[in-house]
């Protein structure tokens, strides 16, 4: 009996005091990352990580994910957070002083590339949507650029995030009217092309056929999130058990802090994931040099085979642009193929081997499970087809008025990584798309 209530006791000390630790600790991170992250101390080594787990991705049910941001910069020394309106758009810092009636609205579409990751600042002032508006401004200060652009985003979403904004911009005085669409970027969807080479079973499960689309809209790990939002809500205790587990992973104060505490000390890793390039020179294995060589290597496909999937899904990229670009009754719509890493090395031939093996790619084609490899000259001529297969289809489309940027870039130090450019960059090729579309804007206003 006494080693009843002995257990009792345990139990009910272990209820009670459990709950409070936790608390004390959960209060005790809050306040050392506030202190961390105040203005008045230098403590950079620890801010841009704990900053970089408060960096997330919303669910959503029209475009699969959208950014999930604040509104407002929370810290002087790291102004490198996503700041969104009240709407869930990236902002752009500049506002005309007219109503929303007498602005000349811009709508940017696009993935990261036109977003402007990895130029974040405060307001959001060198991203490459700023630059652009800030050039067009020069010569129109009535304009009002809306970045619709974010990370992923290919043209399907391009579409239905454009269909989202004309629904619902008559209802809101801070939406302006649209007079001219500008799609910028087109790396999204040549990966998702890439992604098709890749995986065969994109196109040969029968499972993937209608309901994932063959990936051409949605990534398939969104589809299956919402699946197991929807079986925790059915009862399956597995998967709400791991929700659970992420959750607190996520929002724990007290685990951002000893995983801040472990990349300094333990890791030597200070800051967030580089997105930039890692390259393995790899002079002693063999790179291919015509197309037909790299698809029978390195994707195990005979030319035939990779035309026919080529073909397909320019067509559906093709059918979404040509959507887009009548949504307007009397407005404009661009479609501006920019400039890669790879379309790049071109101009680059004879001061660079181009031996190097592409990397950090995986998550981009879905090859994270299995070893991909190709090389930088070898992607560079698969690009260079798609390039042309898709603008030559466009170039039919009288609604789409079409612009080549490919070759504009100067060199490869332009970049990033990949795809996306550094602040000169940015600010060279928005300058360049003010110019092309101001005649288009003088005759609409």
């Amino acid at each position: 009996m006494d080693k009843f209530k002995s257990f009792k006791k345990i139990i009910c000390y272990t209820s009670l005091i459990t709950p409070l630790l936790i608390l004390g600790l959960e209060i005790t991170a809050k306040s050392i990352l506030s202190i961390v992250e105040n203005e008045r101390f230098n403590f950079l080594n620890i801010s841009p990580i704990s900053k970089s787990f408060d960096k997330k991705i919303s669910f959503d049910a029209i475009t699969g994910w959208r950014p999930s941001c604040d509104q407002a910069f929370s810290i002087n020394e790291l102004p490198d957070d996503i700041i969104c309106n009240r709407h869930g758009l990236i902002k752009t810092p500049y506002s005309p002083q007219t109503t929303q009636l007498n602005s000349f609205g811009v709508l940017l579409l696009g993935n990261s590339v036109a977003m402007g990751e990895g130029l974040y600042s405060r307001d959001n002032l060198n991203t490459f949507a700023s630059q652009l508006e800030l050039n067009l401004r020069e010569k129109n200060d009535n304009i009002n650029l809306i970045n619709a652009a974010y990370s992923g985003f290919n043209s399907w979403q391009e579409h239905a995030e454009t269909v989202r904004y004309l629904n619902s911009s008559d209802l809101y005085q801070d939406l302006p009217r649209v007079d001219l669409i500008v799609s910028f970027g087109g790396i999204q969807d040549f990966w998702s092309f890439l992604k098709l080479l890749v995986n065969e079973n994109y196109i040969s499960n029968p499972d993937l056929h209608y309901r994932y689309a063959n990936g051409l809209m949605i990534n398939t790990s969104t589809i299956s999130y919402f699946d197991k939002l929807k079986s925790i809500y059915d009862g399956n205790i597995i998967n709400a058990i791991h929700g659970l587990s992420n959750s607190i992973i996520h929002n724990s104060n007290t685990i951002k802090l000893v995983n801040g505490l472990f990349r300094i000390y333990f890791s030597n890793n200070v800051f967030t994931l580089d997105k930039s390039l890692l390259s393995i020179e790899l002079n002693e294995r063999q790179v291919f040099d015509k197309l037909e060589s790299i698809l029978i290597n390195r994707f195990s496909l005979d030319y035939e085979e990779y035309l026919r999937i080529r073909d397909y899904f320019i067509s559906s990229v093709v059918r979404n642009i040509s959507a887009n670009s009548v949504l307007l009754d009397n407005g404009t719509y661009f479609y501006v193929y920019a400039p890669t890493y790879f379309s790049t090395l071109e101009i680059e031939n004879t001061s660079r081997t181009q031996n190097y093996l592409v990397s950090g790619i995986g998550h981009l084609i879905n090859s994270r499970n299995f070893k991909f490899e190709i090389f930088e000259k070898e992607l560079k001529l698969i690009e260079a087809d798609y390039k042309e297969a898709l603008l030559t289809k466009l170039n039919d489309i009288k609604s789409v008025n079409l612009l080549d940027y490919s070759s504009k870039a100067e060199g490869t130090y332009w970049f990033l990584d990949y795809s996306h450019f550094n602040q000169f960059a940015a600010s060279r090729l928005s300058e360049m798309l003010a110019q092309d579309l101001e005649k288009s804007i003088e005759r609409n206003d």
